[in-house]
């Protein structure tokens, strides 16, 4: 869907201004659109699309460098890399694409072949608020996109909880074949520590997808303070995600919880719920390697929570540092 709508797009955008051809250059790499540098062409030029002409990168420099619709002539085109392209180009029309925030996304051009062709004021704002458009369509693609990714995730979250389930049943039914023996002991103790380190990986996994959809509704809320309290509780979740990890880890140290590694996932994570009202703050964390058991290094944990989050809220006043 990434490529065949905006292709579509471009289609009607040529068919709606007559232009011989037209393309969308997208110079924007974003991991939650999966959008990288791309040339989608259509019409007499469609078999450039792919060709290492330098064509769409040209146009795109000149374009969000004025920062609003061009038209370039048959002589200012002889001036650019377009007087290599073949068949010749005549005139070309184009427009800059930007997001919601204001940043460069590419452009939409339109180009004709046929030199007594031009390109009228009433083309420039047809094109013009035809990018609009375009551009509220690639946010929604974007969007659903990770919509499915997520939906994706939950899925696979949702069976893997299936087989923890079938696991533990498994294991309460090993327990009780097992318990006429000493193998079968051995073997009931062997399931249900792998049922909990399961059980416990799934915890986590929870804690971190809830986080994130409490991350993508932030992004598309338009309350400040709505979108901070989703930020905050999504940070939240995820320290909690790392902290059961370290708490429900024995294995990684036999000797018992280690408070200092507890420690250090708080310090890095607790302040970034904090990001807006104490910009650039770091917590700087100094000690020795110690050891207790879980109920301890809990206890630890919270006080710890306690005092980072107090501290971020009302050590700096108005900004100060």
């Amino acid at each position: 869907l990434l490529t065949s709508v905006p292709r579509r797009a471009v289609e009607i955008a040529r068919r709606l201004l007559k232009a011989d051809a037209a393309g969308l250059h997208l110079c924007r790499s974003d991991a939650r659109t999966a959008i990288q540098q791309r040339d989608l062409i259509c019409g007499d030029l469609s078999t450039l699309e792919g060709a290492d002409t330098g064509m769409g990168q040209s146009l795109c420099k000149m374009c969000l460098a004025a920062g609003t619709t061009v038209v370039l002539s048959q002589q200012e085109i002889e001036l650019t890399l377009l007087r290599d392209i073949r068949p010749r180009v005549a005139h070309v029309l184009m427009v800059p694409l930007y997001d919601s925030a204001k940043s460069p996304m590419g452009i939409l051009w339109l180009a004709q072949i046929t030199s007594t062709a031009t390109y009228s004021r009433a083309d420039t704002l047809i094109l013009a608020r035809f990018a609009h458009v375009l551009v509220l369509g690639l946010k929604l693609l974007a969007d659903a996109h990770e919509r499915e990714t997520l939906a994706a995730s939950i899925e696979l979250e949702r069976k893997a909880h299936a087989e923890t389930l079938q696991l533990l049943r498994a294991a309460r039914a090993q327990t009780q074949v097992a318990e006429a023996s000493a193998v079968g002991t051995e073997r009931t103790l062997a399931y249900k520590e792998v049922a909990a380190r399961e059980a416990h990986h799934r915890v986590k996994n929870t804690l971190q997808i809830v986080g994130s959809l409490l991350s993508m509704q932030a992004r598309s809320s338009r309350e400040s303070d709505t979108r901070s309290a989703l930020l905050e509780a999504a940070t939240r979740l995820q320290l909690l995600a790392h902290a059961h990890e370290c708490l429900s880890n024995p294995a990684a140290n036999p000797d018992g919880i280690s408070v200092f590694g507890l420690l250090r996932v708080i310090a890095d994570t607790l302040p970034r719920s904090f990001a807006e009202t104490c910009p650039g703050l770091r917590v700087r964390l100094t000690g020795h390697e110690i050891s207790m058991s879980t109920d301890g290094a809990t206890a630890v944990g919270l006080i710890a929570n306690e005092l980072v989050t107090n501290a971020c809220k009302h050590a700096f006043v108005d900004g100060a540092q």
